[in-house]
């Protein structure tokens, strides 16, 4: 009797000390095998737990260095294996590759590194990183459900101070997919901000840092660079094809003459409007402080430098020429 007695007391301890455990979100080891029960408090429960594990600032080794390979280069590792071990699962069992990498991206997380390009890559995501994170204190609502597929409005915050005049507080999108080994993982997380530096401007985002003051001025800029004629969104990157200058060429060679006889198919809409707006500002167009084009010639370039008596008749027939066709690529995006 006294046996028994011992073994359901073992068994009640061993219930509620999982009991206890599983309130803190950071320890909760979630294994869905997705079951129809999986819904909004199950998909909550991933988000805040990844969120959570990603926000405490994971570290890289002492002094950032692991090991040196034999070829010379710094390998970089979490300090903690088991960090990197825990973020591999998550990879694997509840994150797309591109939602892994917004989602790292979004708490300025690098799994490995070699040499200078690792610290480059540090940098830059710690200056113009996705600078809304996801709320953990706020609730999760289902817009919509249905095709093994879930929708759920995510509260944001600010992660970065950027303007007091942008929302402090702010909600976007995550879905989950039901993939074909029966799991479901994050297929999409979206935010309006996060998306320009994400999908578009990287870490080119600081030129709209005094472009853009409210939200409704990031949509115009989106509305105008971002979306197709047809309305569909489109990326928004700026492609250089030397450091200083997209189109070095465009005053002394026509489009024929370009890459392989052909418009580059990979300009964005963005690029082309630079790449034409590029031809004035050589001979020194002036721009007006505050516009987008007066922050990217003077920050982004090294050239540019104002002619207050600029005029178009300073073009030659090969620039005319190519901005007609610039303006015609964009007029068909």
């Amino acid at each position: 009797m006294k046996y028994f007695i011992f073994i359901f007391c073992v068994a009640v301890t061993i219930v509620v000390c999982s009991c206890v455990q599983s309130n803190n979100v950071e320890d909760i080891k979630l294994d869905y095998r997705m079951s129809e029960e999986f819904g909004l408090k199950e998909a909550q429960d991933i988000v805040r737990e990844m969120v959570t594990f990603m926000d405490k600032e994971i570290e890289l080794g002492k002094s950032g260095i692991a090991r040196r390979d034999s070829d010379g280069f710094d390998e970089y590792y979490f300090s903690s294996r088991e960090d990197e071990k825990r973020l591999e699962e998550y990879h694997r069992n509840y994150l797309t590759d591109e939602t892994y990498t917004y989602l790292t991206q979004m708490y300025e997380i690098s799994r490995y590194g070699r040499g200078m390009a690792q610290q480059v890559e540090r940098d830059e995501k710690t200056i113009y990183g996705l600078r809304y994170s996801i709320d953990t204190q706020r609730d999760f609502r289902l817009k919509s459900s249905g095709n093994n597929e879930l929708h759920i409005e995510v509260p944001f915050i600010y992660h970065v101070i950027i303007s007091d005049t942008l929302p402090k507080e702010d909600y976007g999108e995550i879905v989950f997919t039901k993939y074909d080994d029966g799991k479901w993982r994050i297929s999409k997380i979206s935010h309006w901000y996060n998306d320009i530096v994400f999908y578009g401007l990287g870490k080119r985002m600081y030129l709209l840092d005094n472009y853009c003051k409210t939200k409704s001025d990031y949509e115009q800029f989106v509305e105008r660079f971002g979306v197709s004629s047809s309305g569909d969104k489109i990326p928004m990157d700026i492609l250089q094809i030397s450091y200083n200058e997209i189109l070095p060429n465009s005053d002394k060679l026509k489009f024929g003459e370009f890459i392989n006889g052909e418009f580059p198919e990979l300009f964005t809409k963005l690029t082309a409007y630079l790449a034409m707006e590029e031809i004035y500002a050589r001979h020194g167009k002036p721009y007006e402080k505050g516009t987008f084009e007066y922050e990217y010639f003077n920050k982004a370039t090294a050239w540019y430098k104002e002619n207050s008596d600029f005029s178009e008749n300073m073009l030659n027939d090969i620039e005319i020429y190519n901005i007609s066709k610039l303006s015609d690529y964009i007029d068909g995006l």
